[in-house]
């Protein structure tokens, strides 16, 4: 993974000062040097390693409540992609250690909560991840942002895509939908001053909360945004890009199913791949024998998948387009084989071709409480 310009440039400006601090050990100053020269050269890995161990030479020289310590734990969180429990232990650390002198250190504090905000985000549900802890934590950085008066700031917009995270995460869903949608009015305004991933971020978890509550025609049109990168200032492989596009897949195979096509196509959602080519005569399945639960299923899933229907009503020539998890795939593909569609002489090829359907796997507790899955997004086998 590279470091673009923008964020290198960010992280020089905001560490500069260990450079002019006399004091700072050369144990400590050496490895942040090589961190820097890492950075400049795009190597996250030698960054990493070496930001970690200037860390570890702070704590040892100067103790734990040295404001430097910081610093260091903000370079080092900033790099553990892989690790976002650690990251979050370290911002915390980072924001404690700020010294609240002028507008500098207040930006600084800012940018800390906005970044631990985005640890909890990001994190991988688990059975361990504690949502009222992360709220918590989001709950802090939104009344830092108002003590500050930083509400209609780049800033206020990013803690309000994160505040709807928080209310989402406890099924607070229309108090998430007006904090995304607050968000989203800051991001359009004037005093939004630096492009922020926050903004993507905000249309792919607004649009994953409508099509959770199925209003999947609503969160269609705002992943549209997103997967195809109107605003072009994403990667066309950026995760953000990937996750909407595999979201939109299930949007578009829930409105399928629902027989919601023609409302979705008025409505604005776009025809694009796989549902280019579905006809609006595609045949209705009669028969649809639901699949068996793997049992080294640990979570619920889904498996998307096309395939044609023959003259009897048997699908044939099965794909698999996506799935949450390989578990899924062989249940799903001998259930679907058993599956038969109504298929009258009116239906032309064309319409038995790229049928498009998405099973679900639901697993529940021995208490009856449902198991979430890992991601709501889909890992896809085509169309990448």
């Amino acid at each position: 993974m590279l470091i673009s310009k923008g964020l290198l440039l960010v992280i020089l400006l905001i560490f500069a000062p260990l450079f002019a601090q006399a004091k700072t050990p050369p144990e400590v100053l050496q490895p942040y040097k090589q961190y820097v020269s890492a950075l400049e050269a795009g190597d996250v890995d030698e960054a990493g390693a070496r930001a970690e161990q200037a860390y570890n030479a702070a704590l040892r020289e100067l103790g734990r409540d040295d404001p430097l310590i910081g610093t260091l734990a903000h370079n080092l969180a900033d790099l553990l992609y892989d690790d976002p429990d650690r990251q979050i232990k370290l911002y915390r650390q980072a924001i404690a250690l700020t010294p609240m002198m002028n507008a500098d250190d207040i930006i600084i504090v800012a940018q800390r909560w906005v970044a631990l905000g985005q640890a909890h985000a990001v994190r991988p549900v688990s059975p361990l991840v504690d949502f009222k802890s992360s709220a918590k934590d989001i709950s802090e950085g939104w009344e830092f942002i108002e003590e500050q008066s930083l509400q209609d700031t780049t800033f206020g917009g990013e803690m309000m895509v994160l505040k709807g995270w928080a209310a989402a995460s406890l099924n607070k869903v229309d108090e998430a939908l007006s904090w995304y949608e607050k968000a989203d009015v800051i991001f359009s305004g004037p005093n939004h001053e630096y492009f922020s991933l926050l903004e993507y971020m905000n249309k792919v978890l607004r649009g994953k909360t409508l099509i959770v509550y199925d209003r999947n025609i609503e969160g269609a049109i705002v992943l549209q945004d997103v997967m195809q990168n109107l605003e072009g200032k994403l990667p066309a492989d950026h995760p953000y890009v990937k996750d909407a596009f595999n979201t939109w897949l299930w949007a578009r195979s829930k409105i399928e199913q629902s027989g919601d096509t023609e409302n979705a196509a008025t409505a604005g959602v776009c025809k694009c791949w796989p549902y280019d080519e579905i006809s609006k005569k595609a045949p209705v399945p009669i028969v649809r024998m639901p699949p068996i639960m793997p049992s080294a299923a640990k979570r619920s899933g889904r498996v998307m998948m096309r395939f044609s229907v023959s003259r009897d009503g048997s699908p044939e020539d099965i794909e698999i387009i996506g799935y949450t998890d390989k578990v899924f795939i062989r249940s799903a593909s001998r259930a679907i084989k058993k599956w038969k569609y109504d298929v009258n002489e009116d239906h032309s090829y064309v319409d038995l071709q790229k049928i498009v359907t998405t099973i679900s796997f639901l697993l529940m507790t021995e208490r009856g409480k449902l198991l979430p899955e890992n991601e709501m997004t889909m890992l896809l086998n085509v169309g990448e």
